[in-house]
């Protein structure tokens, strides 16, 4: 999110965003899903590829870590973090949301239009000949003003 703060006006920002937490939520749910259907294979393959040098693995008899942490308190530690993260990711979803609608509707307010987000179909705003297109029609009363001064 500190990436935003320079282009915090920009929506395609926001909309990267949307799609960045999108898609870790869905990682995370495929994840929790492995996690859920299969804990201890899915443990022992987390701690075989971030310890794999094999110190993670523990005597239940003569360890104290695994006495004071047993099985039961990883899995629910491991299902809390997957709840936090999931949350946040989608109230940081909902806050980019609601930040490129803001965005478009103030562009749209001042009458500015941004070629591919919607609020131009025909994406040609920024030629010259379109905004002349889409200036107002003076109307028929502009044609028929006499050229000099008016009559008294």
């Amino acid at each position: 999110l500190a990436i935003l703060v320079p282009r915090r006006r920009d929506p395609d920002a926001w909309r990267a965003v949307q799609a960045g937490t999108a898609g870790l939520a869905g990682l995370i749910a495929a994840v929790g899903v492995f996690f859920a259907v299969a804990f201890d294979a899915a443990f022992t393959l987390f701690h075989e590829v971030f310890f794999p040098q094999g110190n993670w693995s523990f005597n239940p008899a003569t360890e104290r870590m695994v006495q004071l942490y047993p099985t039961p308190f990883w899995e629910l530690i491991s299902m809390t973090l997957a709840l936090v993260v999931l949350v946040l990711c989608v109230a940081a979803w909902l806050v980019a949301r609601a930040r490129v609608r803001a965005l478009e509707w103030s562009a749209e307010e001042r009458g500015e239009f941004r070629p591919g987000t919607g609020s131009d179909p025909g994406g040609t705003a920024d030629e010259p000949a379109v905004r002349a297109a889409r200036a107002p029609d003076p109307g028929p009363a502009a044609d028929a003003a006499p050229a000099g001064p008016a009559p008294r």
